[in-house]
């Protein structure tokens, strides 16, 4: 990955510049029929970036209004124990489970029978996880970051919170499970964040460049 404002220090042009996020796989898609279950997942490495206890927070303070619901954390890092211990203290064993790394198969099945997907990122790029929940239509409760910023204007099915505010994060869990979502139209609109797309956007950028030497 090269930073946004790299080509402009080196004195490239910006009309000479055209930017290329990765993109996800076809397998994402599907699923939007199957049916759901009590399920908030969480997906992603158990770092501070990431902030797993973050997340176990805000499906407490939801889950006083959504008792029935469960907690799935797929991933694995240097906060695993404290994940535990943050879970003992919040009451939720027996609420959920800590599942560690899974194949990437793994995770998208998860995604297509899981409720809602919570993102609790303290700083997030174009985060793959989140576009491949939508894909599979399931909806996603995710911080106010500048990434997710620009997939709120472009798709449908992502609520965003106050970054660290614990109780905005439950109540926009809350709205995003109590919803009834159009899920073939959230996944819809996430065809041109494939791998695929992507490569068609790399081919007209390496053809205009010909054309234009």
């Amino acid at each position: 990955a090269v930073p946004a404002d790299r080509p402009r220090e080196l004195g490239v042009p910006d009309g000479r510049v055209a930017t290329v996020h990765t993109g996800i796989h076809d397998q994402a898609f599907g699923g939007t029929e199957t049916e759901r279950q009590s399920v908030v997942l969480f997906v992603g490495s158990l770092s501070e970036t990431k902030d797993p206890l973050a997340a176990l927070r805000i499906f407490s303070a939801f889950t006083r209004k959504s008792p029935e619901a469960r907690f799935v954390l797929y991933g694995e890092g240097p906060m695993a124990s404290r994940v535990r211990e943050e879970a003992g203290r919040l009451g939720l064993r027996g609420r959920g489970e800590l599942r560690g790394r899974r194949p990437h198969q793994g995770g998208l099945a998860a995604m297509k029978h899981a409720r809602v997907l919570l993102n609790s990122s303290r700083s997030e790029g174009r985060c793959n996880s989140v576009l491949e929940a939508l894909a599979s239509g399931t909806p996603v409760v995710a911080p106010e970051l500048p990434s997710f910023h620009e997939l709120v204007s472009d798709l449908e099915g992502c609520l965003l919170y106050p970054g660290g505010d614990v109780e905005q994060g439950g109540a926009r869990l809350l709205e995003a499970w109590q919803g009834e979502p159009d899920r073939a139209r959230i996944s819809s609109l996430v065809r041109p964040y494939t791998w695929a797309a992507f490569g068609e956007k790399v081919g007209g950028i390496l053809e205009a460049a010909v054309r234009d030497r």
